[in-house]
């Protein structure tokens, strides 16, 4: 009998150890965004919140950019993936992400001209961020709730 309770005592200690509910897959989620209105030259700083139960966040992010301007008959989403630099293993923190109006808010779109003035159409983009582990384990998409006006 004490060896079936010594069982189970060791078995609902290592249940109350696993009970930190990180998955393998990491999970993220938007925590803030520096502007709604990125200006002509200036830049969008996207802080991204992760979890994940390994801590091995660091291998790449990736990001969509949609533009959603009425005109752009055209517009395909774009993505690219970005190299996270080596950190630390943490189980759960924060990450910046810079985003240049001309490396990468503007890249690849042509300005609109506004019919009979003599200036741009503002763009209106959806932004979403995915993240990989070391492992190759990708997070779910996740999409910044406004949608960012960047200035042309």
């Amino acid at each position: 009998m004490k060896a079936v309770l010594g069982i189970f005592a060791a078995g609902l200690l290592l249940v109350a150890c696993e009970k930190n509910n990180l998955e393998t897959k990491p999970e993220i989620e938007v925590k803030s965004i520096s502007t709604e209105q990125v200006p002509i030259g200036g830049n969008l700083i996207v802080t991204l919140e992760f979890r994940d139960k390994e801590g091995d966040v660091d291998d790449s992010v990736t990001i969509i950019r949609k533009r959603l301007n009425a005109r752009d008959i055209d517009a395909q989403p774009f993505s690219r993936r970005f190299k996270i630099p080596p950190f630390p293993d943490k189980t759960t923190g924060e990450m910046d992400v810079s985003l240049s109006w001309a490396q990468f808010l503007t890249l690849q779109n042509s300005p609109l001209r506004i019919p009979g003035e003599n200036r741009n159409e503002n763009d209106t983009l959806q932004l979403s961020f995915s993240v990989r582990d070391a492992e190759g384990n990708r997070s779910d998409t996740v999409t910044i709730d406004r949608n960012i006006i960047v200035i042309r």
